[in-house]
């Protein structure tokens, strides 16, 4: 159980609004992008275990970062971080020697800002969606390590679609949306092309973001309604558990699910919302 939070570094690390940040998974790396059009990568010091600033990744986008994911089972020397931007594009950046990353391959075909990116638990495919209303899929080259292409253009949405994130254990889509659903995807072998499983509705406004437990089997949505929603979820199908309410006057924006239960074996689900 957390007794006390303490703060303990606080880094300018920006010249402009700081839209996002990315914990590598090892801890020991963090990512942080925005309107600045830059990527500052942060090392933790071993001697200090304060972190400091270790390279910036500039060049690729023309427009605000808005989005960054680091791609999953990658060695320090060959980390590979993605990003997304109002650009209308996505970069994959790669990690050459200690402290440089340069873009090696950039993400096209939406026609309007990149809202989020995101790995898939098994690092070969990237999956991004855009204010165009669709999500693209890109799927690694079995030829070329760390070169991707389109494999799928979903387009189920009717209106922007604000975020996606892969199921933690399979390679199953999830995501969210203006118009007010979560939708779930996964690649039929018997069409050749991914499809959506199925919508979750339960929302009456924009669903902003939303989260998984660590089993898989559980996630939390949050909305421009003001309330969350925990709903369990499978490939074929979903069920709406709880909705809280009043727990924000305000649109919430963002949800997450803690990795670990307390003492008591109960789960934590954190919200932060236009309410401050």
């Amino acid at each position: 159980m957390v007794d006390q939070i303490t703060l303990t570094q606080t880094v300018q690390c920006h010249n402009d609004k700081v839209w996002t940040l990315a914990w590598h998974p090892s801890g020991k790396f963090l990512a942080t992008a925005s309107s600045d059009k830059l990527i500052k990568i942060w090392a933790q010091n071993d001697t200090t275990a304060e972190f400091q600033l270790q390279s910036t990744l500039e060049g690729a986008h023309t427009r605000t970062i808005r989005s960054l994911s680091w791609k999953p089972h990658c060695q320090v020397g060959s980390l590979v971080l993605a990003s997304s931007s109002f650009d209308a594009t996505a970069c994959l950046w790669m990690q050459e020697g200690d402290n440089d990353f340069e873009p090696y391959q950039t993400l096209e075909g939406h026609e309007n800002e990149v809202k989020c990116i995101s790995w898939s638990p098994s690092g070969s495919y990237v999956a991004t969606c855009s204010r165009d209303k669709s999500i693209w899929i890109f799927e690694e080259d079995d030829g070329e390590v760390c070169e991707y292409a389109c494999m799928g253009v979903l387009s189920g949405h009717s209106q922007d679609v604000k975020f996606v994130k892969w199921h933690p254990h399979r390679d199953q889509l999830f995501s969210a949306s203006y118009d007010d659903t979560l939708k779930a995807w996964s690649y039929e072998n018997s069409v050749d092309e991914w499809v959506c499983k199925y919508t979750i509705r339960g929302h009456e406004s924009t669903v902003w973001s939303f989260d998984f437990d660590p089993t898989g089997n559980y996630l939390v949505s949050c909305s421009e309604d003001k309330t969350w929603i925990v709903w369990n979820v499978t490939e074929t199908d979903y069920k709406k558990l709880c909705q809280v309410k009043d727990t924000h006057f305000r649109a919430i924006y963002t949800v997450s699910w803690s990795p670990q239960v307390t003492m008591e074996n109960k789960h934590r689900i954190a919200t932060a919302g236009s309410d401050n």
